[in-house]
This record gives C-alpha cells, sequence and structure tokens, in this order.
C-alpha cells in the first residue's frame, strides 16, 4: 500500500519497525536493501565498506584505483590546458610577441604538453614554428616526449622537421626509441626502412647493429602494370616463340634492394665497411661481440 502510494518514508519506517520486533524477518530485510553476507544481514553499502570499497562516481572502486582515477582526471585537465596555452602562443609566434613566445616554449618541462605539441607538430604548416614544436618536445624527458618525436622522425614529410625531431634524440640512451626504428627495418616500405636506417644513424647505438646488417638488403613486392586497356603486346616464351596478348593482368614483381641509408648508419656506428657484404659483415660482428669492451647496450 505504502509503496503505490509512493509514501517511501512511512514504508521504511514500518520495515525497520518490523526488524526491531523480529530482526530476521527475511521479507523485511530484503525489502530495506539488505542481504545475507556470511550469515550476517547487510546492506551493500556495509559489506563493500567492510571489504575496503569506497563509492566513486556511482561505482565501487578500491582506494588504489580511486587515486589513479583523480591522478588520471588530473592529468587529463592539465593536458586540456595545454592545448589553450599553445593555440595562444602559436598565435604569437609571427608577431610582435614571437621571441617571447619563443622562449616559452623552450621552457616547457612537463609531460602534460606533450600532446599539445605533439598536435602542434603536426598540423602548423610552418617549418619554423614546427622545427621549435619539436626543440621543445626533446627539453621534456618523458617516454611520451621521445614517442612523438620517434613517430614524427618516421612519418613527418619535410627532411628538416624529421632531421630536427632526430636531433632531440641523438646522445640519449633511450632503448624504447631504438626498438621503435629497430622494427621499421623490417617495413614493407622500402622508403620507411631507409628512414629508419637515417634514424638509428642519428641515434647511434650498438644495440641496432644485428638489425641494421639484417637489413642492408631488403626484399620488396612491386607490381607492374598491364599495357592499357585494348592494346597488343608482344611476349617471347622461354623456348624462343614469340606472340601477341591481349590486355595482360598486373604482375607483381619481388626485387632485393640494397638500402643505402641502412648501410651509412653500419659504418657510422661501427667505423667499419664492408658494402652490402651482409656475410663480412657478420663475420666481423661475431668477433666484435667477443670482445670485453664491446658493449651493445651504448654507444662505441
Amino acid at each position: 500500500m505504502c509503496r503505490e502510494n509512493k509514501l517511501n518514508e512511512e514504508r521504511t519506517a514500518i520495515l525497520e519497525r518490523i526488524l526491531e520486533l523480529d530482526t530476521d524477518y527475511a521479507n523485511a530485510r530484503y525489502a530495506l536493501g539488505y542481504s545475507q553476507f556470511r550469515s550476517e544481514w547487510k546492506t551493500q553499502r556495509q559489506a563493500m565498506e567492510e571489504q575496503g570499497y569506497v563509492m566513486y562516481k556511482g561505482r565501487w572502486r578500491l582506494p588504489q584505483e580511486v587515486e589513479l582515477l583523480k591522478r588520471k582526471e588530473s592529468q587529463n585537465l592539465a593536458e586540456k590546458e595545454w592545448f589553450q596555452k599553445l593555440k595562444v602562443l602559436r598565435s604569437r609566434l609571427d608577431g610582435e610577441q614571437g621571441e617571447a613566445a619563443r622562449r616559452e616554449l623552450l621552457s616547457i618541462e612537463t609531460p602534460d604538453a606533450v600532446a599539445a605539441l605533439a598536435q602542434s607538430l603536426e598540423e602548423d604548416p610552418r617549418r619554423p614554428a614546427r622545427v621549435l614544436y619539436a626543440e621543445s618536445l626533446g627539453r621534456i624527458d618523458s617516454p611520451s616526449a621521445h614517442a612523438v618525436l620517434a613517430e614524427r622522425a618516421m612519418t613527418d614529410p619535410d627532411e628538416e622537421v624529421r632531421l630536427s625531431c632526430l636531433d632531440q634524440l641523438r646522445g640519449k640512451d633511450l632503448p624504447e626509441v631504438v626498438a621503435f626504428f629497430v622494427k621499421r627495418l623490417s617495413s614493407k616500405d622500402n622508403r620507411e626502412v631507409n628512414l629508419a636506417g637515417v634514424a638509428l644513424r642519428h641515434v647511434h647505438n650498438t644495440s641496432a647493429i644485428r638489425p641494421l646488417i639484417d637489413a642492408l638488403v631488403t626484399t620488396h613486392k612491386f607490381q607492374i602494370s598491364p599495357s592499357p586497356a585494348g592494346s597488343m603486346s608482344t611476349s617471347f616464351n622461354s623456348a624462343g616463340g614469340g606472340g601477341l596478348s591481349l590486355n595482360q593482368k598486373p604482375k607483381i614483381v619481388r626485387r632485393n634492394i640494397p638500402n643505402q641509408a641502412v648501410l651509412d648508419a653500419l659504418v657510422s656506428i661501427t667505423g667499419m665497411n664492408f658494402s652490402f657484404d651482409a656475410v663480412a659483415w657478420n663475420a666481423w660482428y661475431a668477433a666484435a661481440s667477443k670482445r670485453p669492451d664491446f658493449d651493445a647496450r651504448r654507444d662505441p
């Protein structure tokens, strides 16, 4: 009756009175939100709090999870603020306040600015500005900043910007960056293989020697376009016969391509030069790696 008439307070009072008379009256307990936990009647709140949980944004969570969520929320807020700050600084670069804006960009040290700088580096059409964003990222000592610089060193359409990104990574002991470039040596795109070679030459780490040797000559697939529709082409078979064929289908060919940028990286890192002779390189590496003074984790 109370529920039908939306008399919630009256209903609760009646149920609590019932429990005063009979503490184990199940229907009243269930109606008030109790459940049995280890033979004891408890509300969900009581049971969860006894297990160390706290209510946060509509869900029961452990305090450690709440702390991580709060940190993430704080970081997200800081990152959003940096997008606004970068928007203002970008607008000032070409004006009277250009030098002040430049100094402020180069004074950034917080990882909270990485996402905004990464967006500016990708979107700003001005080469000098993008080089400046790369320099700013280079002053931030965080994996996120290093990752952005490595990615742009491979993908930016402007060679000067790519090299500027690599300049910011040079001389730093960053195994994750070396691993990123090494992985690109196995790309199906030959241009990407050589860009990785350029990058590894700049980061100059001996741990890249073996992968570079393996990538001296890489095999890639190319599609050979057929003759235009309606045209005829003359073909000869291995037996010496000849004939005419119409509308040939595209052909996929495989080619072994020497990668000059990969060789340049090897020469720069090792001080040796065996050209594209992988056998000679491997023989040298096998002998060099046995020397007690050879450290594949650091610059030679």
